[in-house]
Parts: structure tokens; sequence; C-alpha cells
């Protein structure tokens, strides 16, 4: 293992915002994406309804914390980059009975409405199309896609109650839903086996990235008690095609707990945590270049649970969060540490 790196404390964005124990798991660091030479910092609540969120993004240039727009959204928990374009999927509208899909280009932010759409989860683009994972109020789950930027949806079901997340595998498009497990977009069902997991109608891909020709994810169960949910991490997977264009997935044989994955320059990485002495994580990123052998990149001890992590201009960002029931004021700060060798 490298030895343990230094650690900077780059600042506390959210302030003493939701501050409280009781309040504080709206202090999640959910994501962290870098655009444009900014870093953008997804946070909130979207079952206790903590909104309106204001879009806050890390400026290395000037070491500020740029409030860059306010969504009327009760959190923001997935920022997706796509060519030249930020995506945000409106995950619950605070007052509206639609959603948004929102875009930031060079010029600014733009917003596609999804009508009737309850919480959009996750976004995909190929070429001139836009699908979005969302549950709507007409069929539940379901794939919204548009090819003239939001002027017209087409809806493809997903025989479940919430769609969570795509995933772009092959020349196929897949999307992971509550009940129905991993089907392509036009409707096939796909039977992606999580090694050493009894498949229910609860276990779902979640943060899927693309890793060269493989897609990188988080296998998780998720089952809901009313608006609680009980989240058991599966493990980390690598879905791959194989020479006959069969889809598999095999187990990434990592230690800890995965928290997040994440891309950079051609390597793939994995965020995790160890529970080590009470109220401390070890923390550890794992690197690949081939999606199969797996180094620890950096180690540190940190005093929250690290939910989130980026790579950019040769800094790993790391943003801190907790566990339900386990929140301290320490989530919800921004961490970095060189990526330098």
């Amino acid at each position: 293992a490298p030895p343990a790196a230094p650690i900077e404390v780059v600042g506390d964005p959210l302030g003493d915002w939701r501050a409280s124990p009781d309040e504080a798991y709206a202090r999640n660091l959910w994501d962290l994406q870098a655009f444009r030479g900014r870093l953008y910092l997804g946070y909130g609540d979207a079952i206790q309804n903590t909104g309106p969120t204001e879009v806050i993004a890390f400026d290395p240039a000037t070491h500020t914390f740029i409030h860059d727009a306010v969504f009327q959204e009760e959190a923001i928990l997935r920022y997706r980059v796509f060519g030249d374009r930020l995506f945000v999927p409106g995950v619950d509208a605070v007052t509206s009975q639609d959603d948004t899909l929102y875009v930031r280009d060079a010029a600014g932010w733009t917003r596609l409405p999804l009508t009737d759409v309850v919480h959009a989860s996750d976004v995909s683009v190929r070429g001139d199309e836009i699908c979005v994972a969302v549950q709507d109020r007409a069929t539940g789950g379901a794939v919204r896609c548009t090819r003239d930027q939001g002027g017209t949806w087409k809806a493809f079901p997903t025989q479940s109650w919430r769609s969570v997340s795509l995933f772009e595998l092959g020349a196929s498009l897949y999307v992971s839903s509550h009940d129905s497990g991993v089907l392509r977009v036009d409707g096939r069902k796909l039977q992606l086996e999580l090694p050493g997991v009894t498949t229910d109608r609860n276990v779902l891909v979640t943060q899927p990235i693309r890793c060269g020709n493989d897609v990188v994810f988080i296998g998780k169960r998720i089952q809901y008690a009313g608006e609680a949910a009980t989240v058991d991490v599966l493990g980390v997977f690598r879905a791959s095609v194989d020479a006959r264009g069969s889809i598999g997935a095999t187990r990434v044989d990592i230690g800890g707990t995965p928290t997040d994955v994440f891309t950079h320059a051609n390597r793939c990485y994995v965020l995790t945590n160890r529970e080590a002495a009470a109220g401390t994580f070890d923390v550890t990123v794992f690197e690949s270049l081939d999606n199969q052998t797996w180094n620890q990149r950096v180690t540190f001890v940190a005093n929250a649970m690290a939910r989130s992590a980026e790579l950019m201009n040769d800094y790993f960002y790391i943003g801190l969060g907790c566990a339900s029931g386990q929140c301290t004021r320490m989530a919800g700060r921004l961490l970095r540490t060189s990526a330098q060798r």
C-alpha cells in the first residue's frame, strides 16, 4: 500500500447549512464533477426535501466556491458530462408536478422540461439523442429520449416503479430499474448476474461509469419502506462484452466499501472506505488501466466517510459525507491530495 497521503482541507462550502447531526445527512457531497475548470458539487436530501438547491462549484484558480445557479430541486445527486455539456437530472422538483433536465454549456444553464416526471435519476447522450432514466406519473419507471433538445420526448416503459441508471455497453443503451432489473432501452431483458449476489427485484446497477469498453459500477440492494430506504452495498463490478457479444459481470476484488466510481485520462478509479476507530475512516482510491488489475493509488485517514471523488488539475478531490444516523458537521467538507506520482 502507498504511504498515507497528506490531505488538504479545501473548504466547507455548505457552511452552517443543516449542520446539526439530525439534519446533516443532507450535507453528503454525493458527486463531484470537473467541468470547464471548475469542480461541481452534488448535495442535499430529496427525502427530507432540502431544496431549492444552489449549484456550487469550486474554482481552483481563485480557490473560491462559486454559486452558479439555483435549481428548484430538493437535491443535486448526479452530474454527467457528455461532450462539452454538463447535465443534471432533476431528482425531485420543489413544487412543480413536472421535473427538469438541466444542461450547462459555455453560455450557461438551459432547462429541458420533463412533463409528468416525479424523479429523474440519470442521463445518457449518444449523438443527438438525450435519454433520461425517470419515474413518471403515467407508467412508473421509464426512459425518456429526445432528439430535438427536449422539444419532444419518446417514452420507453421499463416495467418498474422507478428507473435509476443508464449505461452504454457495446452499441446499446441499458437501464437499471427497481422490479425489472436491467433492460436494453428497446425492451430486451438482460440477465446480468452479479457474482456472489442473489438476484432480486431490488438489486440495482448504480453509479455506472464507462471505463474503456467496459462499464464499472457499484451494485446495491435498495429497499423502500415508505419513504425510508435501506441500502446494502454489494460491491464493485465490471460489465463487459465478450467476443460473442454476450454481456457479463465480474466482481472487482478490492477492499473496503465502495462509494464512487470515476474516470480520468483512460484510467478508472474506485473510492472506498473502511471504518477504523470510532468516527474515522481509512479512505483509499484504487486505480486501473484495464479494469481488471487494481492498485491502491492514494490512502489516508478521514474523520468522516469519503462519499465522492474526482481527479482534476493533478489533485484527487474528495467529498465527505456520512451514513444515515451517523452524521456530523464534518459531512460536506471538500478535501484534496496530490495525484502526482
